[in-house]
């Protein structure tokens, strides 16, 4: 996979925003996704209870950034847990989607 260095992580941000997170992947090599949409947060929201896995899949592919598609699915095909495991690829984009635990809330 691609090299993450500073040049790199400097690249994407001017290209996607401050809103990027990186997944370590079990070699030690990164994969880096952006925010989604609400459009794309809301596909992956509407089907997950029907098909979890695949609208994991979807999220993640329209949402990673670096080194891309190919390396995505290359490390799914090896650590396939990665996707839906806890501070895996999923929960990493849904945090920063918004998705911090309980929302704040106040009875008035």
């Amino acid at each position: 996979m691609s090299e993450l260095d500073e040049a790199t992580i400097a690249k994407l941000k001017a290209q996607h925003g401050n809103d990027l997170i990186a997944v370590f992947t079990g070699d030690g090599s990164q994969l880096v996704f952006r925010k989604p949409s609400r459009l794309e947060y809301d596909r992956f929201y509407d089907k997950r209870e029907d098909k979890p896995s695949e609208s994991g899949r979807e999220l993640a592919q329209c949402c990673v950034v670096h080194p891309g598609t190919d390396a995505l699915f290359s490390t799914l095909d090896k650590q396939p847990a990665l996707l839906m495991c806890f501070n895996g690829i999923v929960s990493s984009i849904t945090k920063l989607a918004g998705f911090e635990g309980v929302p704040a809330a106040k009875k008035l």
